[in-house]
């Protein structure tokens, strides 16, 4: 993939994932995106919908990224109290987990 192309790309899909919540009111998670994004609404019940980019999980760089797409976040989520496709997200970045458990 051209380097240029990768924001506009990226931009794209967020953009896909935020007028999926809104039009459909569907939870959404997608991993292996360059950058963590999160997205909150409500559905006509009154239920907390999220749609959440997860980032990546990895510590080495990609040669066909630029630096600031390499210099971004990279960890898990912890998705906590998940009742009927609602949860409570903790993201936990990949620098705590290697301090943490070396």
């Amino acid at each position: 993939m051209d380097k240029a192309q990768q924001p506009e790309d990226e931009n794209r899909l967020i953009a896909e994932r935020r007028a999926k919540l809104a039009s459909l009111r569907e939870q959404g998670l997608m991993g292996h995106v360059q950058d963590r994004k999160i997205s909150f609404a409500k559905r006509a019940d009154g239920q907390r919908i999220t749609g959440l980019f997860a980032g990546i999980y990895y510590q080495h760089d990609e040669d066909y990224l630029n630096p600031q797409t390499n210099g971004s976040w990279s960890g898990i989520w912890m998705l906590h109290e998940v009742t009927g496709g609602s949860f409570d997200e903790m993201p936990v970045s990949i620098n705590y987990l290697r301090e943490r458990y070396a």
